[in-house]
């Protein structure tokens, strides 16, 4: 039997409501965020302290490598390689959940080609899309496109039972009369035409693991032919876009 410990429970509510709510009867605190698992959960929904947090762990972690990822003695696939394993994780640690606004998302965008340049030896002057192409990195985007993908494919294939299957499966009503998160999916499903491969996995013919294959699969395609066309911008090399990727 698990006893419940007042003082370390808190409660968060979202919208205008100040409820008191009472447990084993002492009040329990109500906070305007909390913390669980590594991510912040605000009262207003917003995900401004997740991001915030990203980016100071990112720029520490750069700094802490710098010395790594500037070193001509290492090869650069090796110290891509590093920035795989020590930079990207904390960029994309649940970013199934949360989403960013065009500013935040610019800002994550920044501090990657901030990594990719040091590792690259590249000008400050060198275009995205030419950091992008001799690195053979993904933009942010579309590494944060492909974890929500991929987390919905989870929670298409987790047992029902589970309260976040149940949640996912009956949408919150909220004051738009839409559920926020799963609009935006279905706006990413659209983007990467995986709307019929959603279907198949629903009704089982298609398996968790050829459902993620084919997102990152989507992804990469639909990313290269945007870099493709930024390429051509770039160099103003037309015949580029009549090429396959």
């Amino acid at each position: 039997h698990l006893s419940e410990n007042t003082d370390k429970t808190k409660v968060l509510v979202t919208g205008t409501a100040k409820p008191k709510i009472y447990l084993n009867g002492s009040l329990v605190e109500v906070v305007s965020e909390y913390q669980y698992l590594g991510l912040t959960v605000r009262r207003d929904l917003s995900w401004a302290s997740v991001l915030h947090n990203i980016g100071a762990k990112v720029k520490a972690r750069t700094a802490q490598l710098f010395t790594f990822f500037s070193n001509n003695y290492l090869s650069v696939k090796a110290r891509l390689k590093l920035y795989e394993a020590s930079v990207l994780p904390l960029i994309q640690y649940g970013s199934g959940v949360w989403w960013t606004t065009p500013v935040q998302l610019e800002q994550l965008e920044r501090l990657q080609l901030r990594c990719l340049r040091i590792i690259l030896g590249t000008a400050r002057t060198t275009t995205t899309a030419g950091v992008l192409a001799e690195s053979g990195a993904l933009t942010v985007a579309a590494l944060l496109d492909k974890a929500k993908l991929k987390f919905v494919g989870h929670l298409e294939t987790i047992d029902h039972s589970r309260l976040v299957s149940k949640l996912y499966r009956h949408p919150l009503q909220c004051n738009a009369g839409r559920d926020p998160w799963r609009s935006r999916v279905q706006a990413l499903l659209g983007l990467y035409d995986l709307q019929s491969s959603l279907v198949l996995l629903q009704d089982g013919t298609l398996s968790y693991e050829e459902w993620c294959s084919k997102v990152t699969s989507k992804v990469l395609q639909h990313h290269c032919s945007k870099l493709k066309k930024r390429l051509a911008e770039a160099v103003k090399c037309s015949h580029l876009l009549e090429t396959n990727p």
